[in-house]
């Protein structure tokens, strides 16, 4: 291990403070191997959020491949009940003749149709239905595209101020869901874990697992999911992690 011997004032025999000043060890070593293992850990991190983005893009190509081929169904169900309203009509006009010719009840006739107008409004309003779920999935998948390409893009230049400001580390537990530990809070015990795991795969967050356990965790995701603002979230979340600390 090197290190290197500073003194703050030129050597002068008649001065008494001389002996009396302290030295400074510097451990170039120790600092350049954490900075090693922070560059190592921060690269690592990169490499995930990057893998997630790519992970993210070949997701979206499959839900818009499925939506096509939804859509296409959804066509060929068109065609098919207007074909099938289409042989009604045929069948209608059929049957109104032979009611004629057969001097059948118009009472009968009129059931019929009536039976038939409603079936044909019930399966236009069931493809308006699913019209509109498919239109409310796309704006969904587009607004947490955008959300999670915003987030990655802020996450990495701000990713060592959230560790050296608030003496936390992020981890991924599984797709969408990201674990966020704090330490530094508990005086007694500065390495003490306080970790919640919340769940990124909706447009509103959800914390899932909390430890230690918050009774105020709803208030803070609810202001989250209001303002979007998660830097000013995990502030909030490591104030009242340190108030269970205060006051047990």
């Amino acid at each position: 291990m090197s290190s290197l011997d500073l003194s703050f004032f030129p050597i002068n025999s008649d001065s008494t403070l001389l002996s009396s000043l302290p030295s400074i060890s510097i451990s170039f070593d120790e600092t350049k191997a954490k900075m090693m293992q922070f560059t190592a850990k921060f690269d690592k991190f990169i490499m995930n959020m990057k893998e997630k983005q790519l992970e993210e893009k070949n997701r979206h190509s499959k839900a818009m491949a499925g939506d096509r081929e939804i859509q296409k169904t959804l066509q060929n169900q068109v065609e098919n009940y207007k074909q099938i309203e289409k042989n009604m009509l045929l069948a209608v006009e059929k049957e109104k003749q032979e009611v004629m010719e057969a001097e059948l009840s118009i009472s009968e006739f009129k059931e019929k149709k009536a039976m038939m107008s409603e079936k044909r409004e019930y399966l236009s309003q069931q493809i308006q239905d699913i019209n509109q779920i498919i239109q409310k999935k796309r704006e969904l998948r587009a607004n947490m595209r955008h959300m999670l390409i915003k987030q990655a893009s802020k996450n990495q230049p701000e990713l060592k101020f959230w560790e050296d400001y608030l003496a936390m580390k992020i981890e991924g537990v599984k797709d969408d869901f990201l674990k966020i530990v704090f330490t530094h809070i508990d005086e007694n015990d500065w390495m003490r874990e306080f970790y919640f795991i919340i769940n990124l795969s909706q447009r509103d967050y959800e914390v899932t697992e909390c430890s230690p356990p918050l009774t105020t965790i709803n208030e803070i995701v609810l202001k989250l999911n209001q303002s979007r603002d998660f830097f000013e979230f995990l502030k909030d979340m490591r104030k009242d992690f340190k108030k269970i600390v205060r006051f047990s």
